[in-house]
């Protein structure tokens, strides 16, 4: 039976037992599937843009081929660590709202850490770490980072914002130091796939942050933007990391612009989001054409059971384990939810314009509609209501017919931080390097919905 660690909630624990089994493929359950309506991204991850199938990679016949070692357990167990009491450890995940599964009895869950010295980190690393900002792990990090290193598949959930990125890059970083550089024509060591392009942007242009620690190249790749531009990227300077989208990565693996013979570590982030949008097929098959001793990551902030059961099937069935920040379903407890009931879109909009002012008044302000459309409507009537009133509020929007630069600049301007009273115009401050002011109120799809991190919203 699989072993039941300390945890602060009830996990569900029947279901999650019940379903260590790697689920049937919805691929070999015929045509009722949501996914065979095969709405596949063409930009390689945009929820808006189905234009056409993107069909998976062809399956690896891996008995044919002879794979080299590859270092996967890097943990060494601090003295700290060591002398951590079993009651103290159980105390630290129950204030924390830690809750450990291992598939497995002979795996001997690591301790959560306590400091990143714990966690092997050396002096550059953690000189970095600190440089920006983090004093010591998050919940997420304390442990899912022992877990990695230790060589395990993790199913991590934890909310957005919770330091879940760093909690897989950190040991990926290490992971990828440990192997042999990678010479000409092989592809990434490591590859981190998530569902958009704005997230993916968003990811590497955390992680590269700690990549030139160690001179460890780290490229974007996403739809919306050039092909040949990343193709030639990929062949000339042999990253040993790649973010991507399903898509666009498939893309260029057929276009022999990368392979995955080298690839010993994937993360799927917003893994759920991915299953959602009907990445299934594609994501099964580029973790299928890894080498199967390969190291899974899934890291998201929610999981449906029936997304989780599908991903497990990703996982190695015996060295797993499942990491919960919270309770899986509760609602986010930082932020205050409130409802206001309406008969219609005219009284909707009356309880929008007398609240939008005092809204940007406290901070950045984040709409979302149901269609492309609907925002540019919406954007239109807001910035003749702020007009009249003369409120200088900077109202923009967001969605899949913009391209990839315009989105990246409005994403920048968003989370940029606004300096003054944007309320009442008194000065706001400019975005550096971006092209125009900081945006107070976004107007968005639900290209917008996941995975982002904007402050004050």
């Amino acid at each position: 039976m699989p072993q039941i660690v300390s945890g602060a909630d009830e996990l569900d624990e029947d279901f999650y037992l019940n379903n260590l089994k790697p689920a049937k493929s919805s691929a070999s359950r015929g045509n009722d599937s949501d996914s065979e309506a095969e709405l596949i991204r063409s930009s390689g991850g945009d929820e808006e843009q189905m234009k056409k199938k993107i069909e998976p990679l062809p399956r690896v016949d891996h008995s044919a081929i002879t794979y080299p070692s590859f270092k996967k357990a890097l943990y060494k167990e601090s003295s700290a660590v060591a002398s951590w009491a079993a009651a103290d450890v159980d105390e630290y995940r129950q204030e924390h709202q830690v809750s450990v599964l291992a598939a497995d009895d002979s795996i001997n869950t690591p301790k959560p850490l306590r400091t990143f010295a714990d966690a092997g980190f050396d002096a550059k690393l953690r000189q970095e770490i600190e440089r920006q900002g983090f004093q010591q792990p998050t919940p997420i990090q304390s442990q899912a980072i022992p877990i990695v290193l230790s060589g395990y598949d993790i199913l991590g959930l934890a909310k957005t914002g919770s330091g879940k990125t760093l909690a897989y890059f950190w040991p990926m970083l290490l992971h990828v130091v440990a192997q042999p550089q990678v010479a000409e024509g092989e592809g990434p060591i490591g590859l981190i796939l998530a569902p958009t392009r704005e997230l993916v942007q968003q990811i590497h242009q955390e992680c590269r942050k700690y990549a030139k620690v160690y001179n460890v190249h780290i490229i974007a790749i996403y739809g919306g933007a050039g092909k040949w531009e990343m193709s030639k990227q990929l062949k000339n300077e042999r990253p040993e990391v790649v973010v991507a989208t399903p898509g666009r990565f498939i893309d260029l693996v057929k276009s022999k612009a990368t392979n995955l013979q080298r690839c010993t570590m994937v993360i799927l982030d917003e893994a759920d989001r991915m299953f959602e949008l009907g990445f299934e097929y594609q994501m099964r098959s580029i973790v299928q054409n890894i080498r199967p001793d390969r190291q899974v990551l899934l890291f998201s902030a929610t999981m449906k059971k029936k997304i989780e059961t599908f991903a497990r099937d990703m996982l190695h069935p015996t060295q797993h384990i499942r990491v919960v920040i919270g309770t899986i379903g509760q609602a986010n407890p930082d932020i205050r939810q409130e409802v206001c009931m309406v008969q219609n879109d005219d009284e909707k909009w009356l309880w929008l314009a007398s609240e939008v002012d005092a809204f940007a008044a406290e901070g950045k302000v984040l709409i979302f509609t149901a269609g492309k459309a609907d925002t540019e409507v919406l954007k239109l009537r807001l910035q003749e209501y702020l007009h009249r009133r003369e409120l200088d509020i900077v109202v923009d929007t967001l969605h899949g017919d913009k391209d990839g630069y315009d989105r990246r600049m409005i994403m920048k301007r968003f989370s940029a931080k606004v300096v003054g009273d944007v309320a009442t115009g008194a000065a706001p401050g400019s975005a550096a390097g971006s092209s125009g002011p900081p945006i107070a109120i976004l107007i968005a799809t639900d290209i917008a919905a996941r995975g982002l991190d904007v402050q004050d919203i």
